[in-house]
C-alpha cells in the first residue's frame, strides 16, 4: 500500500481498514523497529483486539528476512508494469500489482498468496469437529 505520509492516524487507519477488516484481527503483529508501529493509536487497537507485538531486532534484518524478501519482489511489480505498459497511472498500475503478486504461484511453496490466505482463513475461522 502506498502512503502519502506515515503519520499515526494514517498508520493505524491503514492497520484497520487492509489488516483487520480484510483477514480479522492478527494474533501477532511482527514489524521492525519503526516507530510506525510504535504510535499510541495503534497500541490502543492492539489492546482492544488483542494482538501481541512482536519486533525484530535492530539493525539484524535477517531476522524478518521472508518480509525483507517479499518487500523486494514486490516493489519489481509496479515498476514492470510502467514500463510494459508506459503507465504513469499509479492508482492502476498498484492494483494490477497486487492482483500480479497475489496470483503468482511463489516457487517455495507452490502456492499463491491468495491460495495461503484463504486456506489460513478456512483453517481458522473453521468450528472445531
Amino acid at each position: 500500500v502506498l502512503l502519502s505520509n506515515y503519520k499515526a492516524s494514517t498508520i493505524t487507519s491503514l492497520f484497520i481498514n487492509e489488516c483487520v477488516a480484510r483477514f480479522d484481527a492478527h494474533v501477532v503483529l511482527h514489524s521492525d523497529q519503526g516507530a510506525a508501529f510504535g504510535n499510541r493509536l495503534l497500541e490502543e487497537v492492539r489492546r482492544m483486539l488483542p494482538i501481541h507485538k512482536m519486533q525484530t531486532t535492530p539493525y539484524h534484518p535477517q531476522t524478518n528476512g521472508l518480509t525483507e524478501r517479499s518487500n523486494r519482489t514486490i516493489m519489481t511489480f509496479p515498476r514492470a508494469f510502467m514500463e510494459r505498459h508506459q503507465s504513469d497511472r499509479r492508482d492502476e498500475v498498484v492494483q494490477q500489482s497486487r492482483l500480479a503478486y497475489r496470483t503468482s504461484v511463489h516457487l517455495t511453496t507452490g502456492w499463491t498468496p491468495s491460495s495461503v490466505t484463504l486456506i489460513f482463513e478456512t483453517v481458522t475461522l473453521s468450528p472445531p469437529d
